[in-house]
């Protein structure tokens, strides 16, 4: 197996290589609208993809303008019946109908390519441009994906959150902000009315009958605060990492709100045999629930959220992990790296470039920094 981590600015994007199969986790922005500016994801990833035929799995972290927006041109080529692997937005114990209006919200940021019009709302449509047969695969924590010749298991997000948590009350003030934002704006409205007949909106929101059964040792958490973290979530939210300290008003504000509630539920991966960690842009919380299934030991940790020192929990830091790798754009201040011991190499994107790991087996890693035109 090999594993890229792709130089594409503030974005994520990993490709994948396995025996006759390749997996791509997120594909970085789109660049500019209007502007004759190459995105940075379409020429790291175009020029990883030398066999692109062989993509049969892509997975979507969570649907921020910087992890999938890239999905357009790069993606010519690619398996017609690729499958599109997606966080399933958990079901909401006792406030169903917030869900729905959680996934209109969320879907209804995605930007607007003038070009292009309302295709860009959906990200199943934007993907059937290159991949007519594409099939969307929503997840959640239990489930198993075959990718890259590997067995990858979902650690993240739960399959439910019980009412009355830290959870849906965040998603509820998020959503409740967004709409009344949105009543003063046409375009909002219009959008959160069109994305509901979208097939991404239908992925999302998939029937809870598509959950695996969870042994004991997977029953999901219920996704309240562990106990002794008050002090710490609020320290956190001093720092910008969480949820605003302020009721948000405008409707930029109530946006934030929307994006860091889907960090929340980021899509959180780990491979059984190479032991490779992909965590999108979970939130220190997210990554702490998600660790109670992890495991340890781990060859490669893609850290979440840009490698923000502020996401990354202790459980974490104190597992063995040989290389640590960070999609960085340079617009998180401190790094992990800057702030703790990591007891690994800590590879930077704005720093290093793009990076490449070879895993000969499962106990056997290299890494070598690499510069796209030259090696591919």
């Amino acid at each position: 197996m090999i594993v890229k981590v792709l130089n594409v600015g503030h974005g994520l994007c990993v490709h994948i290589t396995g025996p006759g199969t390749d997996f791509v986790y997120d594909c970085g922005t789109h660049g500019r609208w209007g502007t004759k500016q190459v995105p940075p994801a379409w020429t790291a990833l175009s020029q990883a993809l030398w066999r692109r035929e062989q993509v049969d799995v892509i997975a979507v972290s969570h649907l921020h303008w910087d992890h999938y927006c890239g999905f357009l041109e790069p993606l010519a080529g690619v398996s017609p019946d690729v499958q599109v692997v997606m966080p399933r937005l958990p079901v909401l114990v006792g406030a169903e109908p917030l869900r729905e209006r959680f996934a209109a919200a969320l879907l209804s940021l995605a930007p607007l390519d003038p070009a292009l019009g309302p295709l860009e709302i959906d990200l199943m449509r934007r993907i059937k441009r290159y991949a007519p047969n594409a099939v969307p695969v929503p997840v959640s924590a239990g489930h198993d994906v075959t990718a890259a010749g590997d067995q990858w298991r979902v650690l993240w997000p739960p399959p439910r959150i019980e009412a009355g948590t830290r959870g849906i009350t965040k998603l509820e003030r998020a959503v409740v902000a967004y709409e009344n934002a949105a009543q003063n704006s046409p375009e909002v409205r219009r959008r959160l009315d069109a994305v509901r007949d979208s097939e991404a909106f239908g992925a999302l929101l998939s029937e809870p009958g598509l959950d695996p059964e969870l042994d004991d040792s997977d029953e999901p958490h219920d996704f309240d605060e562990p106990a002794g973290l008050d002090a710490e979530v609020r320290v956190l939210e001093e720092e910008g990492d969480d949820e605003p300290l302020m009721e948000p008003r405008s409707l930029n504000e109530a946006a934030a709100a929307v994006r860091l509630a889907a960090n929340e539920l980021s899509l959180v991966m780990v491979s059984a045999e190479s032991r490779v960690l992909l965590t999108g842009d979970a939130t220190r919380f997210a990554m702490e629930q998600a660790m109670h299934r992890a495991g340890r030991r781990f060859n490669l940790v893609v850290t979440p959220h840009h490698g923000g020192r502020l996401h990354v929990p202790d459980s974490l830091l104190e597992s063995e992990v040989p290389f640590w790798a960070s999609s960085a754009g340079g617009r998180l201040g401190k790094q992990v790296s800057d702030v703790y011991d990591l007891k690994g190499w800590h590879h930077r994107t704005d720093k290093h470039g793009s990076a490449l790991y070879c895993v000969e087996s499962p106990d056997l890693f290299e890494q070598w920094d690499f510069e796209m035109g030259e090696r591919w």
